[in-house]
């Protein structure tokens, strides 16, 4: 799979490292955001967002994130809900600081211990799939290396990815703005998340998961990410329109 997003959108992933390509483009990453956007061949970067809450230094860790992810130990959260929130988003979750970016977390759906630094242990179910995926993008705007971050958080991850930080000072700020469902069944689910450019543009990243047991990881295309602009200046459907500062 190929990268379709334009150039200027490339710049504003929290995966994207210009320093390491792959045919042409930029060997990886993720995610953010992608992040999101893309992780893998660095399509786009995510980096400072110009309205990320005013208590997140840019490209740190916050301090906490929500009770159930300080927990130590293994995952253990219940499955929970089936129901794959292709419509409208999941309830009771806050919305909490994650390098640059704001991230969905819930004590039921993750995460739920932190591992490393790096969020981890997601609900088995299609909502706990997307929280670790929007997660995964927020980790790509931290000071985190990438080599970490997926060591930790992915399958399938390729050597060229570099072990310096994610996170790049100076770039063009990025948030979440919703998602899109694409499928669903027990261990893989497939969705795209939408990201909002400090410019006010539209991107999305694709972001398969897979069920390794215990967490959902994100998985690395043979081909690397697949990211895309979107037209408009809403999120409209089959996208789900969810962010922090609606």
């Amino acid at each position: 799979m190929a990268t379709r997003e334009h150039d200027e959108d490339r710049s504003a992933s929290p995966w994207s490292r210009t320093s390491v390509q792959l045919s042409t483009l930029f060997v990886l990453m993720l995610l953010v955001v992608g992040i999101a956007i893309a992780i893998f061949h660095h399509g786009s970067q995510h980096a400072r967002a110009g309205n990320a809450p005013a208590t997140s230094q840019a490209g740190a860790r916050p301090a906490t994130t929500t009770t159930s992810a300080a927990a130590a130990g293994p995952c253990s959260l219940a499955a929970g809900n089936q129901q794959v929130p292709s419509a409208s988003y999941p309830q009771g979750v806050t919305w909490q600081a994650v390098g640059s970016m704001s991230v969905p977390q819930s004590s039921a759906l993750g995460p739920q211990r932190v591992q490393n630094g790096i969020n981890m242990c997601f609900a088995h179910s299609p909502s706990g799939a997307l929280l670790a995926a929007m997660n995964l993008v927020g980790e790509g705007s931290t000071n985190i290396s990438e080599r970490q971050v997926f060591d930790e958080l992915a399958i399938n991850v390729p050597s060229a990815v570099t072990t310096a930080p994610a996170y790049q000072d100076g770039q063009s700020g990025v948030q979440i703005a919703g998602y899109k469902y694409d499928s669903y069944t027990p261990t893989s689910a497939l969705l795209e998340v939408a990201l909002r450019h400090e410019q006010g543009g539209l991107s999305a990243v694709q972001l398969p998961m897979r069920w390794t047991g215990n967490d959902w990881k994100y998985v690395f295309p043979p081909d690397g990410p697949v990211s895309s602009t979107l037209d408009g200046a809403q999120v409209e459907p089959p996208y789900v329109a969810w962010s922090a500062f609606s």
